[in-house]
């Protein structure tokens, strides 16, 4: 997809879940309702993605997506686990980010390269207890201006992977969305 020459995008984002059932789906939505943000939910393993849900000509409709997790997976009505997107359709959005520059953030993903990680070399699932961390380059955290990046960084109630980002370029290119 080759980008607009003079894009409109709309100031909200686009929220792809699954069936709906998703247990971090009303943390997404109570964030962006937090925030003011409008947003619209689209359940994909009811409906196809098209181009026409997402822009009309050089008019995006979305200027942000947040996917529920990294592969859209749920529970098919036959008891398998998949993706509710076809290849189809991860190319529709795919496409779509790429023309208009649209930003995606996945809640919930199992690190791996094509999200620009490598393979997780642990795991731990967090309690109240938690795990205390500190800020990576405190100098130059985006959260230093709202945040005392000094103190430590409390991790509870979560299950955390410990994966470093990629940095060999043959593998980021080769595990790009094209």
């Amino acid at each position: 997809a080759e980008p607009c020459p003079s894009p409109t995008i709309n100031q909200k984002v686009l929220v792809l879940a699954t069936d709906g059932g998703e247990a971090n789906l009303p943390a997404i939505k109570q964030a962006l309702a937090t925030l003011g943000t409008p947003y619209t939910v689209f359940e994909t393993a009811g409906k196809d993605l098209s181009a026409t849900d997402l822009k009309n000509g050089c008019n995006a409709f979305y200027s942000g997506v947040i996917l529920t997790n990294g592969e859209l997976a749920y529970s098919h009505s036959d008891g398998s686990w998949g993706s509710a997107f076809d290849p189809s359709e991860w190319d529709t959005l795919a496409n779509y980010e790429k023309m208009f520059g649209i930003r995606q953030v996945t809640w919930y993903t199992f690190p791996e390269p094509k999200w620009g990680l490598n393979y997780p070399s642990s795991s731990s699932d967090y309690g109240d207890a938690g795990y205390a961390t500190r800020y990576a380059n405190t100098d130059q955290s985006p959260f230093s201006s709202y945040a005392n990046t000094a103190n430590q960084l409390k991790i509870a109630n979560a299950y955390t992977y410990l994966a470093q980002p990629l940095t060999d370029p043959a593998v980021m290119s080769n595990n790009q969305v094209s």
